[in-house]
């Protein structure tokens, strides 16, 4: 029997550093710049790219797409959010990523469910393209 995942295409997305927004955005429609599948099993698995990437032919070009992406999948154990009672605490063992400083790591989200709209909040993290401190909150629409 096969068990339908769930696809997710990201709406919103906004980063904070610790002294303000790093990076917030909202997508215009049907941008494509992000996409988190959640299978029955409980792999967790998010794909994200930046606005207005270009196809690359030199080594410089290559290493930025680098920079505009984020991927990575890994099984995953939820338990209560202890800061949201309507909240879950979703820890990914992360067996394949982008960057590899990632693979073997556990990445903790905080999940919030309101209709067809999913919120992911990450704790206080490196973030991966510039290093600094931040804290990102993406928004996932249910694909209908």
């Amino acid at each position: 029997m096969v068990r339908a995942a769930v696809l997710w295409p990201i709406h919103t997305v906004a980063r904070y550093g610790i002294r303000g927004p790093v990076r917030p955005r909202e997508p215009p429609a049907n941008a494509g710049i992000g996409v988190l599948v959640i299978t029955p099993d409980y792999r967790f698995t998010i794909i994200e790219t930046a606005d207005g990437r270009k196809a690359a032919t030199t080594t410089e070009e290559f290493a930025a797409l680098q920079r505009s992406e984020l991927a990575f999948s890994g099984l995953a154990t939820f338990s209560p959010d202890p800061n949201n009672p309507n909240g879950l605490k979703m820890v990914s063992n992360v067996d394949i990523a982008w960057n590899a400083e990632w693979v073997g790591t556990l990445q903790t989200r905080f999940l919030t469910l309101d209709g067809n709209r999913l919120t992911i909040r990450t704790e206080p993290h490196k973030n991966p393209h510039n290093g600094e401190l931040a804290i990102s909150t993406l928004v996932f629409e249910r694909a209908r």
